[in-house]
């Protein structure tokens, strides 16, 4: 069962996620949560622990997930996000980062929240100055 619950924090949204990505239709579905929630909440910031969600995809799903946002949900290069990925999972998800980084999407994946925290921060900082 996949699952997200959106906290609201004082500079961003943080998500503990949980379940399985087993296809491209499911980081569909769950990148389309993101999107909503960045909209309704009108916060370009998130945390997103995704330490207990194990993703069953492929290279190519990975690289028709950056193809999607930028189709279907363009407003997600106005929004940096966060992960924090379980060591399993660190290898795609790491590729997929750095297909977002050549797209225009300022994404970052670390092992632990804490790391995740602070890439956040520091972010919210810089762009707090410009």
């Amino acid at each position: 069962m996949r699952q997200y619950n959106f906290e609201k924090r004082d500079h961003y949204i943080f998500a503990k996620v949980t379940g399985q990505r087993n296809n491209l239709l499911d980081i569909i579905k769950g990148s389309q949560k993101i999107h909503d929630a960045a909209q309704t909440i009108k916060c370009p910031y998130f945390l997103l622990d995704y330490t207990d969600v194990k993703f069953n995809v492929s290279r190519i799903e990975a690289f028709n997930i950056i193809r999607y946002f930028e189709k279907s949900l363009p407003f997600l290069k106005k929004v940096s996000m966060s992960f924090a990925v379980n060591q399993m999972n660190y290898d795609i998800i790491k590729y997929w980062e750095e297909l977002c980084h050549e797209r225009g999407f300022n994404n970052a994946v670390f092992l632990n929240v804490e790391e995740a925290r602070q890439w956040l921060l520091t972010v919210i900082n810089q762009q707090g100055k410009q």
